[in-house]
């Protein structure tokens, strides 16, 4: 039972913690440019990381070639590529938009595995799942020849691309040798990633104003602190005790979140177009990884302590 409790706690504290990260995203845009944003906020979490995984693990180092591919695969796409395309697309697209598309990555992780790695099939099912998962975020883009044609048109498929990143890095790590554990590679992905944003940050001649007010300042330390180096934390956690299609399933609880706190915070209100473009990315999720999650309920609950 204190294990159930726990595992529903992290669950809880991932979904509030990414709910909220969208919210902060917002806030911060309107006084930071997107990419040095995004950097910022690896840079906190490598700090805090970094140094924690070195206490906790006697294996921290990368030595190998499968380290230092997995760490650059982790790097470019999962911390900068995911993190730059959402803070760039978020400019003009709401939190709870942004949120639901997000919500694509593990449809998007199936579709990159089929392509990437070998042993992996797809189901016409699956494809079936897939295929909706898209409609879904088209549901939730409401594209119209006016909208494709502006720049706030292009903001949810910016925001796309980003889950496409965070799919696509998710498995690339998979398919190179590792004996790193997988927080260890994403801590120091995480270093890697926002180097290399403050690199893209300057080549776009991005100015940073000097002035900073309290709530910018409190927004940037949610996004390092809570919601990436604590949450990320958790995450892996999560996967350790219940396995990754059933902590996947926190992406769908993100929204909801995000949609409250947006509404709460900042005044946004959740459309029908995004409530049903929600529900048919869930849809297609499940079609997807229906098979594992099937054997997980049949094992047990889903917050049990097999998997």
């Amino acid at each position: 039972m204190r294990n159930s409790r726990f595992v529903a706690a992290l669950f809880a504290y991932v979904a509030l913690a990414w709910g909220g990260s969208y919210v902060a995203i917002s806030v911060g845009l309107h006084n930071l440019p997107p990419v040095f944003f995004a950097a910022s906020r690896l840079d906190i979490a490598s700090v805090i990381l970094l140094p924690a995984v070195v206490y906790r693990y006697d294996d921290w180092r990368p030595k190998l070639t499968g380290d230092w591919l997995t760490i650059g695969a982790a790097g470019l796409f999962v911390a900068a590529g995911a993190n730059a395309f959402l803070f760039l697309g978020q400019q003009s697209t709401p939190g709870p938009v942004a949120a639901v598309i997000f919500a694509l990555n593990p449809i998007l992780a199936s579709l990159f595995a089929w392509l990437l790695l070998p042993s992996e099939r797809l189901s016409v099912v699956s494809v079936f799942g897939i295929v909706l998962g898209i409609v879904g975020v088209a549901v939730v883009a409401e594209p119209s020849p006016d909208m494709l044609l502006s720049a706030a048109g292009l903001g949810p498929w910016i925001v796309l691309c980003g889950a496409a990143s965070l799919g696509s890095g998710t498995v690339l790590t998979r398919r190179f040798e590792t004996t790193l554990p997988t927080l260890v590679t994403t801590s120091w992905g995480l270093l890697f990633g926002g180097l290399f944003l403050h690199l893209v940050s300057v080549g776009l001649g991005e100015h940073v104003s000097t002035g900073w007010s309290s709530t910018l300042l409190l927004s940037v330390l949610y996004l390092g602190l809570i919601a990436t180096a604590g949450a990320y934390s958790a995450y892996f956690e999560l996967i350790d005790r219940i396995g990754a299609v059933r902590t996947a399933l926190v992406s769908y609880v993100v929204p909801v979140v995000t949609a409250i706190a947006s509404w709460v915070i900042v005044g946004e209100t959740i459309t029908v177009h995004t409530v049903v473009g929600f529900v048919v990315i869930a849809v297609g999720f499940a079609l997807t990884e229906r098979r594992t999650l099937i054997a997980g309920l049949r094992r047990s609950r889903w917050i049990g302590t097999d998997a």
